[in-house]
């Protein structure tokens, strides 16, 4: 609240004021000195949660997500976006941050991931939840054509992937790129060799695909005609890119 002060005016019958009283009585309208600007503080760095959300993002996907329409015009590409992830690990919002170039893959990422993923939540340094940010990227592929042949059921080999599976080597040279490769899956559903048929430029990376499939990858077997379990050839291909680096984010 502003407070005005008024000076009354003096009558006629006081006696005039001396000099010495004049310089102690404020003129009447004068402004008081401005009180000094306190100094700015410094913006604290928003401090991340003690443990980040975490969830396999590409175990969400699989090929039956591509929009026909990208189908159709061969449209692939890398969509980059941020996920709002609250303390039950639920996802509140997604971003696209960084376009494929297809309003129509840019939509499809954002409506899978705001619908499915559902995260370990970040906690703080108390291990209470907290909400997080989370940066990624989808690298929309366009599905190959099946091969004729004994029918097979596989499974998502994106699924048994992570950002934590790739090559710290392979990090700090900056390496990226797919790697094309064939499974022969036993009659027994398990990978029985891994050869890497489309090399994506990185030995580390074309190594560590195979290790991951043949250690890892399990199916359904396929059947001959009969029904009897058959051995198969799966062809597939698994597409590298850099983990991102999570933002500093300042909890709830």
């Amino acid at each position: 609240m502003i407070m005005t002060f008024l000076v009354a005016g003096l009558v006629a019958e006081a006696p005039p004021l001396t000099a010495a009283l004049l310089a102690t009585v404020p003129a009447v309208g004068a402004v008081p000195p401005a009180p000094a600007t306190p100094p700015r503080l410094k913006a604290r760095k928003a401090r991340p949660p003690a443990h980040r959300a975490t969830a396999n993002l590409a175990s969400y996907v699989s090929d039956d997500d591509y929009p026909p329409i990208a189908i159709r015009n061969g449209v692939q590409g890398v969509v980059g976006f941020r996920l709002a992830v609250d303390p039950a690990g639920l996802v509140e919002s997604c971003e696209v941050t960084a376009s494929s170039g297809s309003a129509d893959l840019d939509q499809a990422t954002c409506r899978i991931m705001q619908a499915r993923p559902h995260f370990t939540p970040a906690t703080d340094r108390k291990g209470r939840a907290v909400p997080d940010i989370v940066e990624s990227r989808l690298n929309w592929v366009l599905p190959e054509e099946e091969e004729t042949g004994p029918p097979s059921a596989g499974p998502n080999l994106a699924s048994y992937v992570s950002d934590a599976d790739y090559p710290p080597e392979a990090i700090r040279n900056g390496e990226e790129g797919t790697v094309g490769f064939v499974l022969d899956v036993t009659p027994e559903g398990i990978v029985g060799a891994c050869n890497v048929v489309a090399p994506s430029g990185s030995t580390l990376l074309d190594a560590r695909t195979c290790e991951i499939m043949s250690a890892r990858a399990r199916f359904i077997p396929a059947r001959d005609s009969n029904g009897t379990p058959v051995a198969d050839h799966i062809r597939a291909r698994i597409r590298w890119v850099l983990p991102v680096e999570p933002e500093a984010v300042e909890p709830k």
